[in-house]
């Protein structure tokens, strides 16, 4: 499933800036290389990745180390636990909020509380223009409200409590649909499904495909006629 992601994650954001995205944010992007081999390929878009100091830092100096370096590469290291999303992007000069930005929040949703989800959501959208796209990863939850684990059940879910790493938030009954609408995107469900689209074509129909994540492209709703189809309904 790991792999799946990442061709995904890769794919969308290539296609958002073949369709005009002109600045790329990859929030939590740990030793990611998305942006990294990216900005080489797309000079004059803007990418922008976040992480904790802890992993910036250390991945800043093995860039620079390795002469990866890329002027359009912007790597901030910022605990966003003590500084807001919002106040990071209005602080940086070469984010434009009036322009198509495509956003990638891989393995981030899941571990925030569903207000912090709310505001990322509303961060994102209100720094990103017309045209926008996101790209996200997240957890499903079961008719009781809880992060939906399948067989691996309450063991898994304890097992990353004790490792720091508890779950907190997901997608009601897995509606993504209905849950990206809620925050002002329509979900891109033109594609064909991950397994058409990723394993097939290579023979691996049958591999398993794991099922406890979301992975999901969106783009940013017209906020005047969002409002009307809300209103309609």
């Amino acid at each position: 499933m790991l792999a799946v992601r990442k061709r995904f994650m890769d794919e969308e954001v290539r296609t958002a800036i073949e369709r005009g995205a002109c600045q790329v944010l990859m929030v939590g992007a740990g030793f990611d290389t998305l942006c990294l081999r990216l900005a080489k390929e797309y000079p004059d878009v803007l990418f922008v990745e976040t992480d904790h100091p802890a992993t910036s830092v250390a991945k800043q100096r093995a860039v620079e180390e390795m002469g990866e370096s890329s002027p359009n590469l912007q790597m901030i290291a910022v605990d966003l636990g003590q500084v807001s999303l919002a106040d990071t992007l209005d602080g940086l000069p070469e984010w434009d909020a009036g322009l198509p930005s495509v956003t990638v929040a891989e393995g981030v949703l899941p571990y925030l509380h569903p207000g912090e989800v709310d505001r990322f959501f509303a961060i994102i959208h209100e720094r990103s223009g017309p045209g926008s796209r996101i790209v996200i990863s997240h957890t499903r939850l079961d008719e009781n409200g809880e992060v939906w684990m399948g067989d691996l059940g309450s063991t898994a879910s304890e097992f990353l409590k004790r490792r720091g790493e508890e779950l907190r938030s997901g997608i009601p009954d897995g509606n993504a649909r209905a849950f990206l609408k809620e925050h002002g995107y329509r979900l891109d469900e033109s594609a064909p499904s991950l397994r058409e689209r990723f394993l097939v074509p290579y023979g691996w129909g049958d591999a398993p495909l794991g099922d406890l994540e979301l992975i999901l492209a969106a783009d940013r709703a017209d906020a005047g006629k969002y409002k009307e189809e809300l209103l309609s309904e």
